[in-house]
């Protein structure tokens, strides 16, 4: 969203990251109730990564102040392709793995992998806070790994544990200025009708295919941004 913002809405690189999480909130908030609503959020996974979450996420924030616009969009190009192998990876975890029965009662998460999802919750909100993303690319396959859940239940999971601490992050960017309040109406309204074009063409279009088209997307992107193609 953050390339979309500063290419096509003309937003500067920071006003970009500030404004992306903003729509992070909502489409957080959006699809958390929806898996919910069919029991698909690992509550207490969610809770301890949003815990550590929401500390990063302000830190991740405040360091954009003390970067150049486009050291932050170098960065931020180095991130898009770093995570770009992590979308075709998330069919291969979900592929290899055993399924999971859906509606079998689930046993309560060890300590150790709570402790792990806290871990986790560290780097996602730095790079939420950092980057204006929701940090999905980062949690869902580290908690595929992490915790033997159904799918839909790791994405559940991964949007519930990524409300709060975006919420908080996007504040902070408020406080700092880096939140173009007029871009957000057309914001949320696209974002909402992407989410639902985006379910349509789930359903129609092959996911190996989606997957790879997201993940050439994201080097394209990346690459442009790191290196000024």
């Amino acid at each position: 969203m953050v390339p979309l913002l500063t290419g096509i809405g003309g937003l500067s690189q920071h006003a970009a990251t500030g404004t992306s999480l903003v729509a992070v909130v909502s489409t957080g908030l959006g699809g958390c109730a929806s898996f919910a609503s069919g029991g698909n959020v690992e509550w207490s996974a969610a809770a301890a990564i949003a815990a550590t979450a929401s500390l990063s996420a302000v830190a991740g924030a405040r360091a954009t102040s003390k970067m150049s616009g486009a050291t932050l969009k170098r960065l931020m190009g180095f991130f898009m392709m770093a995570v770009a192998p992590t979308v075709p990876l998330k069919g291969y975890l979900y592929q290899s793995s055993a399924p999971a029965d859906p509606t079998a009662p689930r046993p309560p998460l060890t300590v150790s992998m709570l402790a792990q999802c806290a871990c986790l919750g560290v780097v996602s909100g730095a790079l939420s806070g950092l980057f204006g993303v929701g940090g999905g690319s980062i949690v869902t396959p580290a908690l595929a790994m992490i915790a033997d859940l159904p799918h839909q239940a790791v994405l559940g999971t991964t949007l519930a544990s990524m409300v709060i601490p975006s919420m908080i992050g996007a504040s902070a960017h408020w406080r700092l200025g880096n939140v173009a309040a007029r871009a957000l109406p057309g914001l949320l309204v696209g974002t909402v009708i992407g989410a639902i074009c985006g379910a349509q063409l789930a359903m129609v279009v092959p996911q190996e295919a989606l997957r790879w088209f997201f993940a050439v997307s994201f080097l394209v992107l990346g690459a442009k941004s790191a290196f000024k193609i």
